[in-house]
């Protein structure tokens, strides 16, 4: 018997940024407050994937930094003509291929959207 199973890991609501709409000059989209991490040493990472991932251990996923950021504490917000408020911060992973978040204490109001 094969049973089609299906699941999600996380919510997709298709829709593009209120943001991408804005008309705002370069410089004030450089000028939002900016979380920087360390430089990702990506060199040594994958000098030390070449010897690790030769199927014993698990690839590597990624490379955590702790932190502790609060938009509303750091952030910007704007007012939008409709009344609808955007929260703006920019994080910067200066080497990083790509960037994921993790979550430990996170609460968006009934309505509000994640982009």
């Amino acid at each position: 018997m094969l049973l089609p199973l299906s699941t999600r890991a996380q919510e997709n609501e298709r829709g593009t940024p209120p943001s991408f709409q804005l008309k705002t000059s370069s410089n004030a989209r450089q000028s939002f407050p900016t979380y920087t991490t360390d430089e990702i040493p990506l060199d040594k990472l994958q000098a030390e994937d070449a010897i690790f991932d030769k199927g014993k251990y698990p690839y590597r996923f990624g490379y955590n930094f702790n932190v502790n950021l609060d938009i509303k504490k750091e952030g910007t917000l704007e007012e939008l003509a409709d009344g609808s408020k955007i929260w703006r911060y920019k994080v910067k992973c200066p080497g990083a291929i790509s960037v994921n978040f993790l979550y430990s204490n996170f609460h968006l109001p009934e309505g509000s959207k994640l982009f």
